[in-house]
């Protein structure tokens, strides 16, 4: 309300957001199988008119990020030897797609993986396999999702948990390259991460995440990661680095681990810590906003507001019943 100009973008893991980004005016986007909804890593629309140089260092650690999320369901590292192929190969694929005049897609990637004489490139390219043939090639298209609303959604519910993490990472491509086109118009970019703990499950997805995070706040993007565990998270020294050089932080109820961890690392009192404990309300908590610390209640009045914003599973399953009972004597 107070930027009217800048843009919101969301990336919502649970498909919760539609709602409130439809009924403000946005645009939500689905990713999956039956969508038809595409999205490009390699995509450089938002800012072409910057050498691919300049974008390249970037490009690279970002693709680094989506194969070590092409190994998520197994929980290990990229390994070392895998990072000099990958980088190889993506500078490759977009020397020669330069010269047909495109720009690469995960496909050209992967044909010249299958192309090179390490043993390990032919693994590289068998992780990729399923993100360029059949139902789940989606991002083995030119795009075409754009930021043409002001606030836009993007759900990834119907994606598994490792491909989750490779469309975060992709749509974390697609923000950073708005992020630049938007810091030249003078237009701030608000990106809002629900699950963000999902990010710090893999070192090199950590890395990428930590950089943009660094480099967003020189070009106007106001990051916020949102998270019901946090514990875990925590323990990883970049993300507890990103979260003590945050200025705003809005505390809920805590689990006991979590509340734990929090309190450690922001120094909370006994005080503030009953703010977060188990005793508090639904919607109460703690909010610390550049070094002032605030205890906050809700009792958010009923109405359609409150519907378009809840979440609450009982109550959001009443009303639906309620709806469609309406549409049925209607």
């Amino acid at each position: 309300l107070a930027y009217p100009d800048d843009e919101i973008i969301i990336l919502d893991p649970a498909g919760e957001y539609a709602p409130v980004a439809e009924g403000a005016g946005g645009e939500s986007v689905r990713f999956a199988p039956d969508s038809g909804t595409h999205l490009n890593p390699f995509d450089l629309a938002d800012v072409a008119h910057q050498s691919t140089a300049s974008q390249m260092a970037f490009k690279i650690d970002a693709f680094l990020a989506l194969s070590s999320a092409t190994m998520a369901e197994g929980g290990s590292a990229l390994p070392e030897a895998d990072k000099p192929i990958i980088s190889r190969c993506v500078e490759l694929a977009y020397a020669r797609c330069a010269g047909a005049g495109r720009v690469p897609v995960l496909q050209d990637l992967y044909s010249i993986l299958r192309e090179q004489p390490e043993h390990e490139a032919a693994g590289i390219a068998l992780r990729y396999e399923r993100y360029v043939a059949g139902a789940t090639s989606f991002f083995n298209h030119e795009s075409n999702v754009s930021f043409t609303h002001r606030m836009t959604n993007v759900d990834l519910r119907d994606l598994s948990d490792s491909m989750r993490a490779f469309g975060v990472i992709a749509m974390l491509e697609s923000v950073r390259n708005r992020m630049y086109y938007n810091f030249e118009r003078g237009v701030t970019t608000w990106l809002y991460i629900d699950e963000v703990q999902s990010l710090f499950a893999h070192p090199t997805v950590v890395e990428y995440f930590a950089r943009l995070w660094r480099e967003g706040r020189k070009f106007g993007l106001i990051c916020t990661g949102i998270s019901q565990n946090t514990s875990h998270m925590l323990a990883n020294a970049e993300a507890r680095d990103m979260v003590l050089n945050s200025e705003f932080f809005l505390l809920h109820k805590q689990s006991t681990a979590d509340l734990d961890a929090w309190a450690e690392m922001l120094q909370l009192s006994a005080t503030e810590r009953g703010y977060i404990g188990d005793a508090v309300k639904p919607g109460e908590g703690l909010l610390i906003s550049a070094g002032i610390r605030v205890p906050i209640t809700d009792d958010f009045p009923r109405g359609s507001l409150y519907d378009l914003w809840n979440t609450k599973p009982s109550e959001v399953a009443e009303r639906e019943m309620r709806r469609a009972a309406r549409e049925a004597e209607e």
